[in-house]
């Protein structure tokens, strides 16, 4: 998926450590190969050729994964969008994000990649697209999948203690640190990397973190489209979600990068055992931390 994927495992013996990395690295690459819109013969791919012609059944998982993304987009009020390739695509070569003529070509774009047009039928598990334009990307969420399959492999395993890590920004925390009663993760400070912003500590849960950067803001170079515009979110910020269920973590930390303060707290309601942290930066380039508890 196009980043690092690694995990600790405290008190584990060499030969059980090389099963589980097995096993865990086949069950990523699976997903790989069936979730990503880059490799040609995924299933993500299959659809976004075809779906927009006619109704393509898919299998359960893929079935699934669509299903929680809908809802995931009804519970953010669209923040959460998969259909925004599109976009994705259309921003990646410009080089000036401010311009008009790119705006309004975006928001034509934006009108078309709504995910009210996916029709999913809970019959034939079939997916049809009624807008042809529309292109899936589950970027926002494969990582979530894999964390939670990975999770999923080590509870089987009996594992109690582990920690597992997905490009660093999407993290499953089984159980505690072996010096300590949990996990603990620092996030930070996007202008000065040895000052932390943020410290978040882990146990038999997940973090998911979404972000602006200097190099992921810079015009020419998109990481996360706002829903709502149609344009590439610029702001120096860091949407965090820890919670017990990777996918959900993974969603809406993305989706946060889009909401104002109440939305997010109208959000989080909808689940429990949820904490949300955003991270935004002053004149001074400080961090100011917005905590969302439920």
């Amino acid at each position: 998926m196009g980043t690092r994927f690694g995990f600790v495992i405290p008190d584990c013996d060499h030969d059980k450590g090389e099963k589980l990395s097995l096993l865990i690295k086949v069950e990523v690459n699976n997903l790989e190969e069936k979730l990503s819109r880059f490799i040609p013969s995924s299933q993500i791919s299959y659809l976004n050729k075809y779906a927009g012609s006619s109704p393509v059944e898919v299998d359960d998982d893929m079935w699934n994964v669509l299903n929680d993304c809908k809802k995931y987009y009804e519970i953010t009020s669209g923040a959460f969008n998969i259909a925004l390739s599109g976009l994705n695509d259309f921003w990646n070569d410009k080089q000036d994000i401010d311009n008009p003529e790119n705006i309004n070509h975006a928001k034509i774009i934006l009108e078309k990649c709504s995910m009210n047009n996916l029709v999913l039928d809970q019959v034939r598990h079939s997916v049809f697209f009624t807008n042809p334009l529309i292109k899936l990307d589950l970027g926002a969420i494969g990582k979530g999948i894999a964390i939670k399959k990975a999770g999923e492999i080590l509870s089987r395993s009996k594992i109690r203690n582990g920690f597992v890590s997905f490009g660093e920004s999407s993290i499953f925390a089984l159980g505690k640190h072996p010096n300590g009663p949990c996990w603990e993760v620092t996030i930070p400070n996007l202008f000065n990397e040895n000052e932390i912003a943020y410290s978040a500590k882990l146990n038999n849960n997940s973090l998911s973190v979404s972000g602006n950067t200097s190099n992921n803001s810079r015009s020419g170079k998109t990481h996360i489209i706002n829903a709502f515009t149609g344009v590439p979110v610029k702001e120096f910020k860091t949407a965090l979600v820890i919670h017990e269920c990777p996918v959900t973590a993974e969603a809406l930390s993305t989706a946060f990068m889009q909401l104002d303060e109440n939305q997010i707290s109208e959000t989080i309601n909808k689940f429990k055992n949820i904490r949300t942290a955003i991270i935004k930066y002053n004149a001074d380039r400080q961090p100011i931390i917005k905590e969302f508890i439920n």
